[in-house]
């Protein structure tokens, strides 16, 4: 009779044996929880756009045979039941592997695969199985035929389109098309930063947003911005620029909170009274000494014309904010304790519920916007003071464009709150000047109107 296995080993051998067993499934259980998300009523499908931005130089690639931006831009919706392949971390990362060339190379691919399972930091074991693990996104499975607001998202510095795919998953479910584009710089993989850095990843939003009037299912005059990090300024950039179809701003322990004041100050956009539109400001509490403190003040309560709301995370981390550096960074490091492992997962999908909320409270309308403070997280909010008004551009399009009648309504909307206002930045001198000689005098029809 063969002797039982363990009949070799000591005792002190076995209950090691015992712990590292109870430790590595332990731990595969705290991953699973990360994907244990309360979804929404749709399923879940992605497709992928590869392509170049032929309106802008970029570094030449010899691989393409290329000097033109290359785009690579992941889009996550709302799909019918349908059975079809599901994604894992290893095709995110796969396709990742040409985000320069555009052109598949299974040897890059390979090569990228392995860089995350084989980092330093990781537990090779554990990260294999991971990236392994089939995700809710059916590769170009069937659009619900319906039409579903836009979510346009700006990944943090140099980071990939896919860095926050839980996120959105999670936002397809409930009825958003959300696109997202890798963070690259002017002309190289790696975003500066600086202004022309917030310009490049601007215009790569404003980019997505020309793309997505090939999809169906998309309604363009309801977009929503959503940036992480560096992203952050780019999605507040987006939002005042193209402020008549943005519904919303989130920032995921963004620069705004940080120093983007400092950033913007000489930029047009210098400060919280250019936020238009309701921003959701996600912050982390856990950040090292080091770290430029939290800056409630400039993007919290110097919002003017927007609602503001302001949650911090007590345990998060600035990396925790993306689902891909979560688990680099955190849930797959040979390191990890099983409280911060918990804190981080708690306090990741508890933002991701947040984000879902807040969307959906200004884009579907809901009676209540339902983010009840914890001993996790602060919650504070407050009503837009001001009401933003027209400029003269707006009042301006609208006579040369549209008619005297839609201008006076303008001009009656601003002078009904601020006659002073209506008077002189509708009617601004040097603006005057520059029109057809028969639309000034439409202008003066309406002054004397006033």
């Amino acid at each position: 009779m063969p002797k039982p296995f363990f009949s070799d080993l000591k005792i002190s051998q076995i209950a090691l044996f015992a712990l590292l067993f109870f430790y590595t499934n332990a731990f595969s259980q705290h991953i699973d929880s990360l994907f244990n998300i309360n979804y929404g009523k749709y399923d879940v499908g992605f497709r992928l756009i590869e392509t170049f931005d032929n309106s802008r130089i970029y570094q030449f690639n010899k691989t393409s045979n290329s000097n033109k931006r290359p785009m690579q831009i992941g889009i996550w919706y709302p799909a019918k039941d349908a059975a079809g392949d599901k994604l894992a971390l290893t095709n995110y990362l796969a396709i990742a592997s040409r985000s320069e060339s555009l052109i598949k190379d299974k040897s890059l691919e390979e090569i990228e695969t392995k860089a995350f399972t084989n980092a330093y930091h990781i537990n090779t074991e554990r990260a294999k199985e991971v990236v392994q693990k089939e995700l809710k996104s059916i590769i170009n499975a069937e659009p619900v035929n319906d039409v579903f607001p836009l979510i346009i998202y700006a990944p943090g510095s140099s980071a990939d389109f896919y860095e926050n795919f839980l996120l959105f998953e999670y936002l397809a479910s409930k009825g958003y098309v959300v696109l997202s584009s890798k963070s690259r710089g002017f002309r190289n993989p790696t975003m500066n930063a600086l202004m022309s850095g917030v310009e490049t990843q601007t215009r790569d939003m404003e980019f997505m947003m020309s793309k997505a009037t090939e999809l169906e299912n998309t309604d363009l005059n309801n977009i929503n911005v959503i940036g992480r990090s560096w992203g952050s300024i780019a999605a507040l950039i987006f939002s005042i620029r193209n402020k008549e179809v943005t519904n919303s701003i989130t920032s995921l322990d963004g620069t705004l909170s940080y120093n983007a004041i400092e950033l913007l100050k000489d930029s047009p956009y210098p400060g919280g009274a250019f936020v238009y539109k309701p921003i959701l400001l996600a912050v982390g509490k856990k950040r090292s000494k080091s770290a430029t403190p939290i800056d409630r003040k400039n993007y919290y309560d110097n919002v003017l014309y927007a609602d503001a709301h302001l949650v911090a995370y007590n345990e998060m981390r600035h990396t925790a904010f993306s689902s891909y550096y979560l688990l680099y960074h955190y849930l797959l490091n040979k390191d990890i304790d099983k409280k911060t492992a918990n804190d981080l997962i708690k306090g990741y999908i508890d933002c991701l519920e947040h984000v879902g909320e807040f969307v959906d409270f200004y884009n579907k309308k809901d009676n209540n916007l339902n983010i009840q403070e914890s001993d996790q997280y602060t919650y504070d909010y407050k009503e837009a003071s001001e009401v933003l008004l027209p400029n003269y551009e707006d009042f301006g399009y609208a006579l040369e464009v549209n008619g005297v009648d839609e201008a006076i309504e303008i001009y009656e909307q601003a002078h009904s709150i601020n006659p002073e206002y209506a008077n002189k930045e509708l009617f601004n001198a040097s603006y005057i000047t520059l029109l057809p000689i028969n639309t000034a005098i439409e202008m003066i029809t309406i002054a004397q109107y006033d």
